[in-house]
């Protein structure tokens, strides 16, 4: 007999058993089981319908509607706006838009708020920003990036373009540069480099004669050449060169007479004659050899009221011979004496003067005039006025510095000036003075009976203890415009004084004392019956 569903055991979900065929199945007569829907076969991204028992309905394209919005914190669909920085494809391949940049290398850019390069171009001048000096640490500046006329004197630092220097006292500087110039603080010369020597560039005018050498006429050359005679192409041993305008305003001084049988020079020469190089400013022009025959003037001339007197030469030993009134004691008058040799600090000095009245009540300052201020320069000289060498007449230092001691310190200050009242006190003179200036006089008489001119009367120490000395005669020309300074090692090392070595020296000459014949209580000169004589001397030819 046939099995009916009644001879079936029901299944469960523990149990096999028969079942029926429910809602979303279906059994054909043949008993095959399948899903009871139908829908059309669909492939790709599609949307699909269910219904509750998980059955697929039906199904559509996905819309952008269907896809969730992404956010930062969620994946999801995005879209590409217009104008955004990107693109996407037909494909859906996602790009970075074009700016409209053509590749390259722009120093300047734009960018827009997405960060992205919208236009290049290179750096101008207003894009530069302002640096400090200090980030320029390589490379140099070409002259075209300085401007014309745009450096003025404040940028330009003391001595950068003329050098001041005495060249007796410290030679010829070492030049920075080609055309540099340089000053002769003491003969007032100047000079220019010419990359090779300095060459003396003064004219004709005041301080235009230069000392050139001395020339010794019996061989017709220089026996001596000054560093100006070399930078004019003098030279020891050697004749005079060519005159030419390098040579201009250069004399030298005969020291030997003679006639020179070879040179620009030939004519008979004596002591002091000069021979002075000078070239003709007018149209015609030439440069010569000048004679200056100072020793037939000279001869010919009858010696009387001459007067010497202190030039203010830089050179001051009667100030520095003031140290011998301290007696060897520290607080004894004179407490500072300026030296020229010594160029003047202002702040040590006024403090050196607040230190002595302070500790003693009172300050003596010896002042030689030529002193000169830290810059080299002669304090409180009278450049408006010369002297027949043509340097400033010095006769205002004490002056000077008294106003700057009164004005920063408010020191009460009086200045006396020494000159000729101390000069002419014969009756103060020690008795080493009046037998070298007896010497002096008897030295220069027999040197003229014996037709000697051109020369200058020296006093030569023999020793020094005891003290002696003899007279000697040196050639004017080695002489002239010659300054001999008190050597450094002769200053105390604070520079205030001259130290022991230079008291050593001068303390003999104001030894012994001279009887001065007196009148009334007054020194008695000598009163002499001027009676003229005949010329002893023959004629010069």
């Amino acid at each position: 007999m046939a099995l009916v569903a009644g001879d079936l055991p029901l299944a469960t979900t523990s149990a096999v058993g028969g079942v029926s065929v429910g809602a979303g199945l279906a059994v054909t007569g043949s008993g095959a089981l399948s899903l009871s829907n139908s829908v059309t076969a669909a492939t790709g991204a599609t949307k699909v319908n269910y219904d509750a028992r998980g059955q697929i309905t039906g199904s559509s394209a996905l819309a952008a509607a269907d896809l969730p919005t992404a956010t930062t914190s969620a994946k999801g669909a995005v879209q590409i706006t217009s104008g955004g920085g990107l693109t996407v494809s037909g494909s859906g391949a996602l790009a970075t838009a074009t700016s409209g940049v053509g590749a390259g290398t722009y120093q300047s850019v734009v960018v827009n708020t997405k960060g992205v390069v919208t236009s290049g171009s290179g750096l101008t001048a207003a894009q530069i920003p302002s640096l400090p000096a200090s980030k320029i640490s390589s490379g140099t500046l070409d002259g075209d990036r300085i401007g014309n006329d745009t450096i003025d004197a404040s940028k330009l630092s003391n001595s950068s373009t003329t050098i001041f220097q005495s060249i007796f006292q410290d030679g010829f500087p070492n030049a920075d540069f080609n055309g540099q110039l340089l000053f002769d603080t003491v003969d007032e010369d100047a000079y220019i480099w010419d990359g090779t020597a300095w060459q003396a560039i003064t004219t004709l005018t005041k301080g235009s004669l230069v000392f050139g050498g001395t020339f010794d006429a019996s061989s017709g050359q220089m026996a001596a050449t000054t560093a100006a005679g070399v930078a004019a192409g003098l030279a020891n041993d050697q004749v005079l060169p060519t005159a030419s305008s390098t040579t201009n305003g250069i004399y030298v001084v005969v020291s030997e007479p003679g006639t020179p049988t070879s040179g620009p020079i030939q004519v008979a020469l004596a002591p002091p004659d000069y021979i002075i190089s000078v070239t003709e400013t007018t149209a015609s022009g030439g440069s010569s050899w000048t004679e200056v025959d100072l020793s037939a003037t000279i001869a010919s001339q009858v010696a009387s009221n001459i007067t010497f007197s202190n030039t203010g030469s830089g050179i001051d030993g009667i100030a520095a011979g003031t140290v011998l009134a301290k007696e060897g004691k520290e607080d004894n008058a004179p407490h500072i004496i300026l030296l020229p040799e010594i160029h003047l600090n202002e702040e040590a000095f006024l403090s050196k003067v607040k230190e002595n009245t302070d500790r003693l009540g009172y300050c003596l300052v010896v002042v030689g005039e030529g002193v000169k201020d830290a810059e080299g320069h002669e304090i409180g000289a009278d450049k408006t006025r010369l002297d027949s060498f043509g340097h400033p007449v010095l006769s205002g230092a004490a002056e000077t510095l008294a106003e700057v001691v009164h004005g920063k310190l408010n020191l009460k200050t009086r200045t006396v000036k020494l000159g000729y009242a101390q000069r002419c006190a014969a009756h103060y003179a020690s008795q080493t003075d009046i037998d070298e200036a007896v010497a002096c006089g008897v030295a220069a008489v027999k040197a003229a009976v014996e037709g000697k001119s051109g020369f200058m009367v020296t006093l030569e120490r023999a020793s020094k203890k005891p003290y002696e000395f003899t007279t000697g005669l040196h050639t004017l020309g080695d002489i002239a415009l010659v300054e001999r300074t008190i050597p450094d090692d002769w200053i105390s090392e604070d520079g205030w004084l001259p130290n022991q070595q230079f008291i050593d020296y001068v303390a003999p000459l104001i030894e012994g004392e001279a009887n001065v014949p007196t009148d009334n209580g007054l020194p008695h000169f000598a009163q002499l019956n001027k009676v003229p004589v005949d010329k002893k001397l023959p004629p010069r030819d």
